[in-house]
């Protein structure tokens, strides 16, 4: 996920960057609907973008575990960076150690 957004952005500031400018005033021309509509798009799938006292948030519906109650779950950038980080991490552990261990279970009795 955190590459997909560095790559994403990388093609981005490089799309900028050659951009056709006007000769008279050195400026670049109009920007497309395509470049406006990607600046504007969400950088976290699944969660919907929302206001909440001023600031900008990220939120998703989900279950609690055994009931059929839908809860609104909110959180800022910064926090769903550090989710997805521990995320990341959790993923290289579980490799890590299926690595080591192979099929069965490791260390164990």
């Amino acid at each position: 996920m955190r590459t997909l957004i560095v790559s994403a952005a990388a093609l981005f500031v490089a799309g900028c960057a050659s951009q056709p400018q006007d000769a008279a005033g050195g400026k670049t021309l109009a920007a497309t609907p395509a470049a406006a509509a990607a600046s504007t798009r969400n950088p976290y799938p699944g969660y919907k973008r929302k206001q909440k006292d001023g600031r900008v948030v990220y939120c998703k519906k989900l279950s609690r575990l055994g009931t059929n109650f839908v809860d609104e779950y909110c959180m800022r950038p910064d926090e769903l960076d550090r989710l997805e980080d521990r995320a990341q991490e959790d993923r290289e552990q579980f490799r890590r150690n299926q690595t080591v261990c192979g099929v069965g279970p490791c260390g164990g009795s």
